[in-house]
């Protein structure tokens, strides 16, 4: 399969530069618990852009699975808030401002109308008490289709998935009448996690329309 990544902060080799950033709608997610998920943007032998690979992997129950994330709605990435300390009053020197960190950047998206089996699913089987959170990452997938992750080392054609800080899904919920049976999920992401960010954009099929029963994999 030959790919092209667009939209890069470094550019080499046969990788293209060709666009300004600006975010569409993320409206699913593709996550797993392998360190090694990645791909390249040449033909790809034994990755998830390889259509029979691909369906390996969303079978597979062992730390080799990837998992589409059904499609979901209201994901937004919000700036991260400085953690700040003093400012005009006693607590430094000469009541100078302070900047320690940035607060964790919590990334909000709801799963509509779904099954609550699969819902039950993705509450239970990305616990963040578990031993595979620890290694959890994922791609973003726009509404076209293309998906986005850090190119590795900011150059080179390996694209590697964001890491996540956690992952956690709520139980199903509802609102009542005239409103939609969703969860909610929350995701933890770097500070840095657009860092070296590229828009990859497949060329044989859409990640939108496949659709696979939820397995949780096995630590």
């Amino acid at each position: 399969m030959s790919i092209e990544i667009f939209c890069d902060l470094a550019s080499g080799g046969d990788i293209e530069k060709s666009c300004g950033f600006r975010f569409q709608q993320f409206v699913r997610l593709l996550v797993g618990v392998n360190p090694d998920m990645k791909f390249a943007n040449e033909t790809d032998t034994g990755g998830i852009l390889d259509p029979s690979e691909l369906e390996t992997k969303l079978n597979a129950t062992d730390s080799t699975k990837v998992q589409l994330i059904p499609l979901v709605d209201s994901l937004t990435i919000p700036n991260p808030e400085t953690i700040e300390e003093g400012g005009g009053d006693n607590t430094t020197v000469k009541g100078t401002r302070v900047q320690l960190g940035y607060q964790p950047i919590d990334v909000p998206a709801r799963i509509s109308d779904q099954k609550p089996e699969v819902i039950q699913s993705i509450e239970e089987g990305y616990n963040p008490l578990g031993a595979v959170f620890e290694k959890m990452g994922g791609y973003l997938i726009d509404e076209k289709g293309y998906i986005w992750g850090k190119q590795a080392g900011g150059a080179g054609t390996e694209v590697l998935p964001i890491p996540f800080e956690y992952f956690t899904c709520s139980p199903i919920g509802t609102e009542g009448f005239a409103t939609r049976t969703s969860a909610m999920l929350k995701i933890g992401f770097p500070k840095t996690w657009a860092h070296d960010l590229v828009q990859v954009r497949p060329t044989e099929f859409s990640y939108l329309n496949i659709e696979n029963d939820f397995v949780a994999p096995t630590p």
